[in-house]
């Protein structure tokens, strides 16, 4: 098909808008506690159609694809000239795009972001020419080692230089079950490390290293006991021990909280069982009602939204918890509790089994995801999913999944 000179300029700021704002819409999506896998999948798909439009609108001016928005280039921006220049092999777009990132720090995570929606051909084409070694570089290369459709690219592995690069290592080591990329001791780091960066290097050790298990669930068991604030995902680590310990782990836990604190009611929510449902239909009464609603959908899996418990506007505030109606999940649990064994653990209603889990990964809520593929990896180590991956890769995924189940 022939396009009209000024009909390309116009297709491409089209296509390239579409993925800049896909993506950032993505972000968003990927946290969302009533979305599920299907509507991400069909996110991924108009952007996979915006990025198959541009291939066909090569040979415009790159400097004009924003118009007069150029003077202003952000994040989402940087994304989609990036996968523009790579789908189009246009290597002088690429160190563009890598020159402006080196120099802006804050665009480092879109830059890295597009890595996960280009092909490894194209990419090793504009490259080539990317030999000066710099912080991007490096941090571009480690991204790229967590993902095998780029091992025909050679990538070397240095020892990490900055907790960027540790965190990313960690990332890649985990997804491609590669505990040896990693030659950090624990004792060694951990103290220096900030919050985030210390629960990926415990939950790497607890998957790779059984001889430094103790050492690591000790840790964690400090941290929980030490703090309420962001002690979720520590008590996630916790819970995912198998062969019991997880729960001995987390009753453990409880002797530490009172029965009105955030972390007892985070433990019942991850505990999982049904005979814990009456203490947290109390707590749906106290400050804390929102974590209770919160450990409740964890054990049954129901949304308050989509279910009919959730306290009307204005009391639900944009961007918050919700505010679970004490009465109407009450009711709820009445006609639905038969469902429930009081002696099964439960993670989002389904039972922690492996099969269930995977189950689970293909339809329920976007921001239940990471934790239950964190769940099955710890079931089995080699079951790693990146719940991040676009839909189309994660479908694929999940299929290989089966078998290894």
């Amino acid at each position: 098909m022939q396009f009209h000179e000024t009909t390309l300029p116009a297709l491409a700021r089209h296509f390239l808008e579409g993925i800049g704002l896909g993506w950032k819409q993505r972000n968003k999506l990927l946290a969302n506690r009533q979305a599920r896998f299907s509507r991400l999948a069909e996110h991924d798909d108009r952007i996979v159609a915006h990025i198959a439009g541009l291939r066909h609108v090569n040979g415009f001016d790159r400097q004009g694809a924003f118009g007069e928005s150029n003077d202003e280039i952000i994040s989402r921006e940087i994304f989609s000239l990036l996968i523009r220049a790579c789908e189009t092999s246009d290597a002088d777009g690429f160190m563009a795009c890598a020159g402006l990132a080196e120099a802006m720090p804050h665009l480092h995570g879109a830059f890295l972001a597009a890595m996960d929606w280009v092909s490894p051909v194209h990419l090793h084409d504009v490259m080539k020419d990317w030999r000066i070694d710099s912080r991007l570089r490096r941090l571009t290369q480690l991204r790229l080692l967590a993902d095998p459709r780029f091992d025909e690219l050679n990538l070397t592995i240095d020892p990490p230089q900055t907790q960027a690069e540790l965190r990313l290592l960690l990332r890649a080591a985990r997804l491609r079950t590669r505990p040896d990329w990693v030659q950090e001791t624990f004792d060694e780091r951990i103290g220096s490390l900030d919050d985030d960066l210390q629960q990926q290097l415990c939950a790497h050790y607890l998957l790779f290293d059984s001889r430094c298990r103790k050492r690591v669930l000790q840790y964690i068991r400090e941290r929980i006991a030490s703090a309420t604030a962001g002690m979720e995902y520590w008590t996630t680590l916790l819970a995912s021990e198998p062969q019991g310990l997880g729960e001995s782990l987390l009753r453990n836990l409880l002797e530490l909280t009172g029965k009105t604190d955030r972390r007892y009611l985070v433990t019942l929510g991850w505990l999982g069982q049904s005979r814990h449902m009456p203490a947290l239909i109390d707590a749906l009464d106290s400050a804390e009602a929102r974590i209770a609603g919160t450990a409740i959908s964890m054990i049954t899996g129901s949304i308050p939204e989509e279910d009919g418990w959730q306290v009307t506007a204005p009391e639900n505030s944009a961007g918050r918890l919700p505010l679970p109606d004490k009465a109407r999940f009450v009711s709820w649990w009445e006609e639905n509790r038969h469902r429930f064994d009081s002696g099964v653990r439960y993670l989002f209603g389904c039972k922690r089994e492996p099969r269930a889990i995977l189950e689970l990964l293909k339809e329920t809520v976007l921001a239940w995801r990471p934790s239950a593929a964190w769940m099955l990896q710890r079931m089995n180590p080699a079951c790693a999913l990146d719940t991040e991956a676009p839909a189309f890769r994660q479908r694929r995924r999940l299929v290989n999944l089966e078998s290894m189940i």
